[in-house]
């Protein structure tokens, strides 16, 4: 397989290999051109919200203004902040916003004071990084076939991007390689039945991921407020303190095992049947 590239003055180079595994994002050129001319299903979606980067920075002594050992959230029907932490005891908190909304806030400081006022302190840079980041979109990406014969193949978001909300982007990509690594050495002289057995054996998760992170973000966003939702979740810890390895929270399976997403899933809800009874 050969494919055109452009180098690092611009310029058009050649490369040549035995295929081209296409691994360039949720814009993929890769997957455009594989497609082309097939009977190919390409599902993308917009959220209806999009986002701007802000900065809870580390206090005048260097030490952190709040704990870097949690993920922290502001809930909210209207408005949703989700803060990491950074190395340099510094947070970045992303704001989640109607995608028109960021046009339509004059006071971004009044607007998020009145919502989530520890926010004042925190983000003592608010309006000039409201005022100068871009506005990121949020985009799903669902598509078939992620293989064209023995020529090409799909990884990361150029077959499967999700909504950040689970923050499973980066290692269902890299579970991506592992599982084609695996079928290209179940199938070493035929690497058009190895990229078939990679895509059967990995797309049922990487659906399933799109729907846990679709529903994370309405989690995050409205179901934290809710008294009965929180005190099922702490019934839900309680139960993986008591039943070590018998019962794992959904979450705990998704973020911090290797156990495939659909089958996380599965057990989650058989799980919850029990937590409801």
């Amino acid at each position: 397989a050969a494919v055109r590239l452009a180098g690092p003055e611009g310029e058009e180079v050649g490369a040549a290999g035995d295929a081209v595994i296409g691994a360039d994002g949720v814009f993929s050129r890769v997957r455009a051109h594989m497609q082309h001319g097939l009977r190919a299903d390409l599902h993308q979606e917009f959220l209806e919200w999009g986002y701007k980067e802000l900065t809870i920075p580390a206090a005048d002594d260097g030490s952190p203004r709040t704990r870097l050992e949690a993920l922290h959230v502001w809930p909210g029907e209207d408005a949703l902040i989700v803060a990491h932490p950074n190395r340099d005891n510094s947070l970045t908190g992303t704001l989640f916003l109607p995608f028109e909304r960021f046009g339509e806030i004059t006071d971004p400081e009044a607007f998020l004071a009145g919502r989530f006022p520890d926010t004042r302190e925190l983000m003592p840079y608010l309006a000039k990084e409201y005022a100068e980041h871009p506005v990121g979109h949020l985009v799903s990406i669902r598509t078939s076939p992620w293989h064209h014969r023995d020529r090409v193949a799909l990884i990361g978001d150029a077959c499967h991007a999700v909504y950040p909300f689970y923050g499973q982007g980066m290692n269902s990509a890299l579970e991506d390689c592992t599982v084609l690594d695996r079928c290209l050495g179940d199938h070493p002289d035929d690497l058009e039945a190895a990229f078939a057995a990679y895509q059967r054996l990995r797309k049922p998760h990487t659906d399933v991921l799109d729907e846990l992170s679709k529903q994370n973000f309405v989690e995050l966003r409205d179901r934290l407020r809710s008294p009965l939702h929180l005190a099922r979740k702490k019934a839900d810890l309680l139960l993986a303190r008591l039943f070590p390895g018998r019962w794992v929270p959904l979450y705990t399976m998704v973020s911090h095992t290797t156990i495939p997403y659909a089958d996380a899933l599965a057990r989650a809800r058989r799980q919850d049947a029990l937590l409801r009874g």
